[in-house]
């Protein structure tokens, strides 16, 4: 914590650095107290408190408090109505003013300076194709917390001709999934590299494919199957003491493509039925 020591008698200069000082200790304690949150956020943005449709009002929201991109900003109770069409769509923006009372005049240049500057957030209707600012659909709080405290599980396991699941789905809040269990693939590694199948599981999520630690999630597993040399079928066993490579390809609906990388060509295996470990973290739409 930040704080200017003013127990020291008097006749001590005050500059803008001390004044720096203040406002950057208060902006650092209120930031640790937003970061926890923003794991479980789109956009790093979550309605605080507020921001309710006011039942007196049509299309009336009332007053509140909301994080955007990591920053907390204050809502004035306002008019919005709901988009007719797809042509448009609402956004959050941030709006910057200055209070008159504010109004200095510095000794050196005479000229009048605003120094009172107050940034809120408001409701903006824009084209559907201007992504300015946030949008307008945020979780809010007090929902992150029973999601946090009253997780959803999900168990879900199939079988089909490009192999089978069984897996957990837990929803830790709002658009997270912990996805855990085991995979099993069926890929023909022959004498080609590089070949991959797909297996579809069955759960009520859709992937949001922007989130970036969707993809590119690479395990290292034990070829079985064919020995190339003596041609015998042996399910239990590591062809050639080699190993392959399997990397997970999310995608709409859930699927799990599966790409399979030979290290080896010395030897080669086929029917490629060994257990993939998972666990991953997904956000969902």
């Amino acid at each position: 914590m930040k704080k200017l020591k003013l127990t020291d008698y008097g006749l001590l200069p005050i500059y803008l650095s001390d004044l720096n000082f203040l406002q950057e200790g208060l902006q650092e304690q209120i930031e640790a107290l937003i970061k926890p949150w923003i794991d479980y956020t789109t956009a790093d943005s979550f309605i605080i408190t507020g921001i309710e449709p006011n039942p007196l009002i049509e299309n009336g929201y009332t007053s509140g408090w909301v994080v955007l991109d990591g920053k907390l900003y204050y809502v004035d109770a306002f008019i919005s109505e709901p988009p007719l069409n797809h042509d448009n769509h609402r956004r959050w923006v941030i709006d910057e003013n200055y209070l008159p009372t504010g109004t200095k005049i510095p000794k050196r240049t005479n000229i009048p300076v605003e120094t009172h500057i107050v940034e809120t957030a408001k409701v903006e209707m824009l084209p559907a194709s201007d992504n300015t600012g946030y949008a307008f659909d945020l979780p809010r709080m007090a929902d992150i917390i029973k999601s946090i405290l009253n997780p959803s599980l999900y168990s879900r396991s199939g079988e089909g001709t490009n192999g089978s699941y069984k897996l957990q789905f837990l929803q830790l809040a709002h658009k997270y999934v912990h996805v855990t269990g085991t995979i099993w693939p069926k890929i023909e590694i022959l004498s080609d590299t590089n070949l991959s199948c797909e297996i579809a599981v069955s759960v009520p999520f859709i992937l949001d494919t922007s989130f970036k630690n969707t993809f590119n999630y690479e395990a290292v597993i034990n070829i079985y199957g064919t020995n190339a040399m003596e041609g015998e079928l042996n399910p239990h066993t590591v062809v050639g003491c080699h190993k392959g490579k399997i990397t997970f390809h999310q995608s709409q609906p859930f699927t799990f493509k599966i790409y399979a990388e030979e290290i080896s060509t010395d030897l080669y295996s086929s029917n490629c039925q060994a257990g993939i470990s998972v666990n991953i973290i997904l956000k969902i739409k």
